[in-house]
């Protein structure tokens, strides 16, 4: 089956073709592109839904015509399209489930609705010979810029999720604390680099305490580093922090040691919900899926990890979530 995905929930106009194979479970990704608006939005600091809207108006079309080429499909050989419906841009997300709709009704071809999660959540398969009801039951850890959960997905196909952040997604913390110091939107991917020099066990951060719960929270780490810079840099602490007066060598150590707090929250909650109840099959999933370190610690106890191309908003997960609930 050629499945047709649509991913338009933020500022990423992604389009993709999956081939599924319903006996097996299989499937191979033909082709898969998106446009990212990062230029658009860097001068904001970060996403403003209208420019996002209006973004996906220009370029969600042409990405679709470049997905056929590459496929060599044409899009009266697809026979069901798959749409991201929710959570998301409301904007966004219209311009995507409209262009679905009228995609279907004029091919004749059946149209899902999926839920962008769940497709994070089945990321890891993309391009896999690797039948998905083989590892269900399974625990997703999603983190992203607008979420971070503990999921679990069972063979009946339902989403449950077991916990959540009480506050801000860990991505947006990423973000938050690379502005604070001097980096630009997004400024998680740039702060992982800085890491790399840096000395994590310089700094230690004040430890969120939750007690037993399996809950994130993350806004009290962004106050810390917030305070932290306050008296690094100003003479009051009512001031705004200067990035410019912040030492280089303060600048990757700070980066360091973030990047080790916030994943090691993460790791520590995953490996938790794994005592509370035992699970076929462990997945990461979502766009902070894609740090390095994140990857190099939750490898070592088995989970299932989505290849890099796969683990940023993209229309291929969408595509195979659809194929999967259809």
């Amino acid at each position: 089956m050629l499945v047709l995905g649509i991913e338009t929930s933020c500022d990423d106009s992604a389009v993709a073709i999956v081939e599924v194979n319903s006996t097996t479970g299989s499937n191979r990704v033909l082709a898969s592109l998106r446009h990212t608006q990062i230029e658009e939005h860097r001068a904001f600091g970060g996403t403003v839904p209208e420019i996002a809207a209006r973004a996906h108006l220009e370029y969600l079309l042409p990405t679709l015509d470049a997905v056929l080429k590459v496929s060599n499909k044409r899009l009266e050989d697809i026979e069901l399209i798959a749409v991201t419906a929710k959570p998301g841009l409301f904007g966004s997300l219209v311009i995507g489930i409209s262009t679905a709709k009228t995609l279907a009704q004029v091919i004749k071809k059946p149209y899902v609705e999926v839920n962008h999660l769940h497709g994070h959540l089945l990321s890891y398969f993309c391009n896999k010979d690797l039948d998905i009801r083989d590892s269900l039951e399974l625990l997703g850890l999603i983190v992203s810029g607008g979420h971070t959960e503990l999921v679990r997905f069972t063979s009946d196909k339902e989403y449950l999720v077991i916990s959540r952040t009480r506050d801000d997604a860990v991505g947006e913390c990423f973000d938050k604390i690379g502005r604070l110091i001097g980096l630009q939107f997004p400024a998680g991917p740039e702060l992982s680099k800085l890491a790399l020099k840096g000395n994590r066990d310089r700094i230690k951060w004040p430890q969120t305490k939750l007690g037993d719960s399996l809950d994130f929270s993350f806004s009290g780490i962004k106050t810390a580093v917030l305070r932290y810079l306050q008296k690094v840099t100003c003479s009051d602490i009512n001031e705004i922090p200067v990035p410019s007066k912040i030492d280089e060598q303060l600048t990757f150590d700070i980066a360091a040691s973030i990047e080790d707090y916030l994943t090691n929250q993460l790791v520590d909650k995953l490996i938790k919900a794994t005592k509370v109840e035992d699970y076929k099959s462990i997945v990461l999933g979502g766009g902070v899926s894609a740090n390095n370190l994140l990857r190099t610690k939750l490898a070592p106890i088995g989970v299932m990890i989505p290849e890099l191309e796969y683990t940023t908003d993209n229309a291929a997960m969408i595509a195979l979530a659809g194929a999967f609930i259809d």
